[in-house]
């Protein structure tokens, strides 16, 4: 049993180290770090979309009439190749098509707390105050998309790193309980 805990020990810190080296990455290089993840959700589609046409050819014609897996697979195959050539439009877009998301949500939240209040019950402040509060975010998203992205990007980071270097703590502490 001690041997597998400072196996997994080992382990943990070195996956830890990784991580903490991938967040700092994120904290401060987020425009880098978001064409990469384009880059990689791009090669992702282009695969499957591969995969898809391939098995659609692979089929009996019997199966073929209902199957649409060669449209799926252009699809994604164009998709793929659209992310991996172009990701900096895809982050241009990305953004602000989360961020009317975000506003369509929040509108749509507003009426129903106005609808809540309008039938007698209570307790609709609340979500009121968050309609709003997300409405607020929302604006802030597409009226500047790409400092957005790249501002959660470096927040995910910055959890990142605090949760590795947490999980670098507690693997040293269970290490040193062992001796």
């Amino acid at each position: 049993m001690k041997d597998f805990i400072k196996k997994y020990s080992r382990d943990s810190l070195l996956v830890s180290v990784v991580i903490i080296i991938l967040s700092l990455f994120l904290i401060f290089n987020p425009g880098l770090s978001i064409n990469i993840a384009m880059i990689t959700v791009g090669l992702l589609l282009a695969f499957y979309g591969i995969v898809q046409t391939v098995s659609y050819f692979s089929h009996s014609k019997e199966i073929q009439f209902f199957n649409f897996q060669l449209v799926i697979g252009m699809i994604c195959l164009l998709a793929g190749l659209v992310f991996i050539f172009n990701p900096t439009f895809i982050n241009s877009i990305l953004p602000l098509v989360i961020g009317v998301w975000i506003v369509i949500k929040s509108i749509t939240s507003l009426q129903l707390a106005l609808n809540i209040k309008n039938t007698g019950y209570n307790n609709w402040q609340m979500m009121l105050l968050l309609s709003i509060l997300t409405f607020i975010l929302g604006i802030v998203i597409v009226i500047n998309p790409f400092q957005a992205m790249e501002a959660v990007v470096s927040i995910c980071g910055g959890f990142l790193l605090v949760s590795e270097l947490i999980n670098i703590f507690e693997t040293v502490y269970m290490m040193r309980m062992m001796k």
